[in-house]
Parts: C-alpha cells; sequence; structure tokens
C-alpha cells in the first residue's frame, strides 16, 4: 500500500520487517527491487528482484525489471534470459518491446525485427521504435522496408536527422542515388553541423562518382567528429579511389586504431596493402576481417585476388568460388575467376566466365 501512494521509505521499511519475520515472503523482496529501482539504485534493486525470482521464479514484475536494469546496464545476454521468460508467462507490449531493444543489442537483428513488428508502429507516439526497427531493417538488407519505418519516424519528428540520414543510406543501398542525395540535403538543412549527416553525404557522392565532393564532405565530417573510426575508413576508401594509397593507408589504420575489430576496415586495409604491393600484410589484414565476419563475398573476393598475386592459384580459385557462392552474379568476381582459369590453363572455363561478368 505505501508502494502505490509512493512513500518508498515506508515501502522499504513495511518489505523488509515482513522478511525479517520470513525470508521467504512472496513479492517483499520484489517490493525492495521497485524501491531501489525507483531510488536509482539499480544494483540493490537487481539483487531484490534475484532473490524475489529465486522465491517465485515465475515473478512477471521482477522479470521484466530485471530485464530492464540488466540492458540498460549493458548486460543484454542476461537480460535476453528474463525477458524471453517473462514474454513466454505473460507476453505484452512492453516485455515485447524490451526483447527487441535486447536482441538489437546483442546484433540478432531478424529477432528483433520480429519483436519490434508486435508494436502497433503506426500508432505509436515514440519515434525511437519505428527508427529501431528501420535499423535493424537496414542490417538485414531490406531496404525498402527500412526506408518506410524511417519515414514513419521523421512523420512524428520532421527534424529527427539521424532518420533523415538512415533514409539517405537505404536509397543509396539500392541505387537511388539521386534521392539519397535529397535525403543527406535535408538532414544538414535541420543541422549543418552534424558529422553524421556530412559523412552520409561522402557516401553518397562517392557513389556518383564525385570523389572530390565526396573528399570535402567526409572532411567536414571528421572536422567536426574527429574520432569516427567509420569516417576514417570512408576516408581512406576515398583516397585509395583517387590513388592517394599513403593517405588511404594512414586513414584505414587510424580507423582501426579508434576501433579495431572493424572487418570492413581491415578488409580495405588489405586492399590497400595489395595496392602497395604489400602482399604478406594484405593477406593478414584479409584473413583477420574473414574471421570477423566470414560471409563477406567481397572480402572472398578480394582474398582470391591476393592469393592470385603470391601465385597460390588453388587458394585463389577456392576464394573466389566461395564470394561467387555467397554473391552469384558479381560481375568483378566472375571477371577474376576468369582470370584464374586462364592462368590454370583452363581456357573454356576462362572463356565463359569471362562471358558471364
Amino acid at each position: 500500500s505505501f508502494l502505490t501512494l509512493g512513500d518508498l521509505d515506508q515501502a522499504e521499511l513495511f518489505a523488509t520487517q515482513a522478511l525479517d519475520i520470513n525470508e521467504s515472503t512472496p513479492g517483499a523482496s520484489e517490493i525492495l527491487g521497485i524501491v531501489f529501482q525507483n531510488k536509482s539504485d539499480p544494483n540493490k534493486a537487481i539483487e531484490h528482484y534475484q532473490r524475489e525470482l529465486k522465491i517465485n521464479s515465475q515473478a512477471c514484475n521482477s522479470l521484466l525489471n530485471l530485464g530492464l536494469l540488466l540492458l540498460a546496464k549493458g548486460q543484454p545476454a542476461a537480460a535476453l534470459e528474463s525477458l524471453t521468460k517473462v514474454a513466454a508467462i505473460a507476453p505484452s507490449e512492453q516485455s515485447s518491446l524490451l526483447l527487441a531493444q535486447t536482441h538489437q543489442r546483442l546484433g540478432q537483428f531478424k529477432e528483433a525485427i520480429i519483436e519490434y513488428k508486435k508494436q502497433n508502429i503506426n500508432q505509436s507516439t515514440d519515434k525511437l521504435i519505428p527508427f529501431n526497427l528501420g535499423l535493424c531493417l537496414l542490417e538485414t538488407g531490406s531496404n525498402y522496408d527500412a526506408i518506410e519505418a524511417f519515414q514513419i519516424a521523421t512523420r512524428q519528428d520532421k527534424s529527427f536527422i539521424a532518420a533523415w540520414v538512415n533514409i539517405g543510406t537505404a536509397l543509396s543501398n539500392e541505387g537511388r542515388h539521386q534521392e539519397a542525395l535529397q535525403a543527406a540535403q535535408t538532414a544538414l538543412e535541420i543541422d549543418p553541423n552534424n558529422p553524421d549527416a556530412h559523412m552520409n553525404l561522402g557516401g553518397i557522392y562517392k557513389d556518383l562518382g564525385q570523389l572530390d565532393h565526396a573528399l570535402a564532405s567526409t572532411l567536414k565530417s571528421l572536422e567536426l567528429k574527429p574520432d569516427n573510426p567509420t569516417a576514417h575508413m570512408n576516408l581512406g576508401g576515398l583516397y585509395k579511389d583517387l590513388g592517394q594509397l599513403d593517405h588511404a593507408l594512414a586513414s584505414t589504420l587510424k580507423s582501426l586504431e579508434l576501433k579495431p575489430d572493424k572487418p570492413n576496415a581491415l578488409m580495405n586495409l588489405g586492399g590497400i596493402y595489395k595496392g602497395l604491393s604489400q602482399l604478406d600484410h594484405a593477406l593478414a589484414s584479409t584473413l583477420k576481417s574473414l574471421e570477423l565476419k566470414p560471409d563477406n563475398p567481397t572480402a572472398h573476393m578480394n582474398l582470391g585476388g591476393i592469393y592470385k598475386d603470391l601465385g597460390q592459384l588453388d587458394h585463389a580459385l577456392a576464394s573466389t568460388l566461395k564470394s561467387l557462392e555467397l554473391k552469384p552474379d558479381n560481375p568483378t568476381a566472375l571477371m577474376n575467376l576468369g582470370g584464374i582459369y586462364k592462368d590454370l590453363g583452363q581456357l573454356d572455363q576462362a572463356l565463359a566466365c569471362t562471358l558471364k561478368s
């Protein structure tokens, strides 16, 4: 009753007395969990929720609040266990939303999408729900659905810059570069000094072949946010395309200094080392990239090119075939495969691959 009235001190007093009489009193530890949660003491709250669950493993409020607190403390794996249980016992919009956020934090984007779609996205008053759904859809390559989700978010808040930036990314992924350019420019009209919008604009200019504009936008992004590993990686890619391999190497190494285990940056580093004829470094970087992201068709294709330059044609063939298994209609990989077959003396196969390319 005191908890309902908002008198946390009295609620704590009586719940503690109940546990002094009988340490297995159902609900008393849950009350203390709620008290300490409201007093902004998450560690004590977690401790009491866990005690409640030892008494009653199906205490829904304890499971839900425990999951919420563990997620806030950056322990998504532990949160997932608690939230999965409560969703099975007493499914609700709140448990589903927390599950979605937990799956997203763990990189389990397909599972997160399922949970987000249980929400009434169009009627939601929280713009972050369609926005986060959009991010998960973007990660799974569902660009059209992602655009729709981000647009719902922008209808709720026309000045939602991150949504406009990601609309630009999704449109660019679909090759709709002029529309992507408009979305990026909309974001910059709202906030001319947004580093992510400038970085996004740089990527779109690169796709449009306007490398000087791409370079200027990416440098502006880094002027505003110097320690962004993705922007440094993008800058390295631009310098590589401009033939400035020393600058490309420096930018990509800076990206990896800021975020060492970024597979795309490692893949790019391998390509730069290959361009500099440092094949051992190129091989090591590309293999490291594939350790982190084994199903990357571009990295397998690049690996095939490195093995070819090293004269290891059997390895080159295997890597290039793996790339085409993952992405069958890649013309560059088919052309490379034709070159490998040619070097192996298998001219009929070389001709077939090159013609298909």
